[in-house]
């Protein structure tokens, strides 16, 4: 992926500028692109998030819920991968509009307040959470490692120090300090777009290759999956993983991040009265809509992928992808489909995938969490290297914390539905901010049409439905 534009300003508006990447300005103005080559030399954002999304809800859940009850949810797979899409995009154009980052629009949000709006707080919550997701994840690439090179235990000099999946976990860990520390947009862009390419070939391969054998996916069971139904059997890893599929909460919160990082909002400069301004935004919004459309297409079309193979192999086994055995069961859903060399192209699919997953989650957690330490008051950055900083000593302590969880847990399914858990119930205050933003804060000129306000609207209602159902599951035990 070609970048064209380092660190990007944004603009704050009710406090005076005091990092460099704060405020916009005529020198950072530049003409939209016109053709396609253009339009795709300024695509980015999308496939970063891309790289976090495909990873723990897709390889891990979203293959589980097929194994656990077959065709029958495949419209939910494609509900949750499209219509938070609507989201996100209002989320960026928000941001196109003021400059802000999503932190900074969300203290925005009327409700009780201590030093930051209560949604903040709530964010903080969940983003903790998903530190045990990580965990999940950075646990299920040491074991992919462990498959790939089995090494029990290491000598040095009189000790003997069991290694195992732990070992390897380790070293994933001390693998992303040292990739991130100093990681810029322009590397992470260039990484995560590689990585995406790779899992999304493979996967793509294999299912394609599934109609060659005795798992052969027929018409009428893909349109049994499209009956709408639900069954009582895996509902609640279903809700669970209609809150991690597609655009999570965290990606919600990551994409107009990586928005201001790529220099969507730069370009558009300082808000003007005049048309000339209000065109230039469009146009860019227009850009950032290409942006977020292709990074669901991809992220639709692995997900989909992984949920036939898992109801069209593992469910026909019996087989279900659980706690230390949950990567040799997933390799066997590729044996089944290429043959014995489905272990090795599996084994790369699957370290691309979770890895990408927990590169990115460490990059984007970084920069939002330092963000919050500057909304809540915590810290005053005197400007970008400082920030930078911070962004760089967070990028050493996260991993360390994922690895530890995995550790002190060792189980990488329930903790990505932990995570996802609390993914799902952070999706309706997202969605609610987001639909207030848009309509007391989003610039009038910038607005959407009425089928994109349409669609912000059912999205919102249905990570509502979605949210309720969990809270009724664990208070009054809904079934």
């Amino acid at each position: 992926m070609i970048s064209c534009a380092r660190d990007t300003n944004r603009r704050m508006i009710k406090k005076p500028p005091t990092d460099l990447m704060d405020y916009r300005t005529e020198a950072g103005l530049r003409n939209p692109p016109t053709g396609i080559w253009s339009t795709i030399c300024h695509l980015g954002p999308g496939l970063i998030i891309s790289g976090s999304i495909v990873g723990s809800g897709e390889l891990i859940l979203t293959t589980h819920l097929g194994a656990e009850i077959g065709f029958v949810f495949l419209w939910l797979i494609l509900l949750g991968c499209m219509i938070k899409v609507f989201v996100q995009i209002e989320l960026g154009r928000y941001t196109i509009s003021s400059g802000e980052t999503a932190l900074e629009a969300f203290n925005r949000v009327p409700g009780p307040r201590w030093r930051a709006s209560w949604i903040v707080w709530w964010w903080l919550v969940m983003v903790v959470a998903s530190f045990l997701q990580v965990g999940g994840i950075v646990g299920g690439v040491g074991q992919v490692l462990q498959i790939v090179w089995p090494i029990s235990s290491i000598h040095l000099i009189r000790w003997t120090i069991p290694f195992g999946v732990i070992g390897w976990t380790i070293v994933v860990t001390l693998s992303g300090m040292f990739l991130l520390y100093r990681g810029r947009y322009r590397f992470i862009e260039t990484v995560t777009t590689l990585l995406v390419f790779l899992f999304t070939s493979i996967t793509l391969l294999s299912t394609v290759l599934l109609q060659w054998t005795e798992y052969a996916v027929s018409p009428e069971q893909l349109l049994s999956g499209l009956e709408f139904a639900i069954p009582s059997s895996g509902l609640a890893t279903a809700f669970a993983t209609f809150g991690i599929i597609g655009v999570g909460a965290s990606e919600l919160i990551y994409y107009p991040y990586w928005c201001l990082e790529k220099g969507y909002a730069r370009f558009v400069g300082p808000v003007s009265p005049t048309e000339e301004w209000a065109d230039r935004a469009r146009k860019w919004i227009r850009v950032l809509k290409v942006d977020a459309w292709l990074s669901m297409v991809i992220y639709t079309t692995s997900t989909i992928a992984f949920y036939i193979l898992g109801a069209a192999v593992l469910h026909a086994r019996g087989a279900l992808p659980e706690k230390d055995r949950m990567i040799v069961v997933l390799a066997d859903m590729y044996v089944q489909t290429i043959g014995p060399w489905g272990m090795v192209i599996f084994l790369i699919g699957a370290l691309a995938v979770l890895y990408s997953t927990f590169f990115v989650a460490t990059a984007s957690n970084a920069r939002v969490i330092a963000d919050c330490l500057q909304v809540v008051g915590a810290v005053r950055f005197r400007g970008t290297q400082h920030r930078q900083h911070w962004v760089g000593w967070l990028c050493l302590l996260l991993p360390t914390i994922y690895c530890v969880s995995y550790m002190v847990s060792a189980q990488p399914v329930q903790l990505v539905r932990m995570g996802a858990f609390m993914q799902a119930m952070t999706l309706p205050f997202i969605a609610a901010a987001t639909i207030w933003l848009r309509y007391r804060h989003t610039d009038p000129r910038l607005r959407p049409g009425i089928i994109s306000d349409l669609f912000l609207w059912i999205a919102t209602l249905a990570m509502f439905v979605v949210s309720l159902y969990k809270v009724g599951t664990m208070v009054i035990g809904i079934p």
